[in-house]
């Protein structure tokens, strides 16, 4: 995949969230949409049109860390769930755009605290 579109109801709240809060670069911006550099992939942010039929997808976004994502977003005043430990060791957080969009964000698992 390399772009991914959410549909959103205020433009300017959602931009701010998405460069400020989770410190995604804004690509290009024009009265309707901003596109953002993901690190593989590009987000675009597109006004809602009152045809469009509300769904809610998830965002990954690998992390190296996902604890020290946590703290960070934490920090920006942003509502963080985990971080948890996944099936395979992995861990993530999520947390929700101004739209409920559900962003998750996922890193390696934790060095093991055990010594040899």
């Amino acid at each position: 995949m390399t772009a991914f579109i959410l549909f959103v109801e205020n433009l300017d709240v959602a931009e701010e969230f998405y460069r400020d809060r989770l410190g995604l670069p804004p690509i290009t911006r024009d009265g309707d949409s901003v596109r953002f550099e993901t690190g593989g992939s590009d987000l675009t942010l597109h006004r809602r049109v009152e045809t469009a039929r509300p769904f809610r997808p998830e965002i990954v976004f690998e992390v190296p860390d996902a604890d020290d994502a946590a703290e960070s977003l934490k920090a920006r005043d942003v509502r963080v769930r985990g971080p948890l430990e996944l099936a395979d060791g992995r861990r993530a957080i999520f947390c929700a755009d101004p739209d409920g969009n559900v962003i998750k964000l996922e890193g390696p698992a934790r060095p093991s605290s055990s010594t040899a």
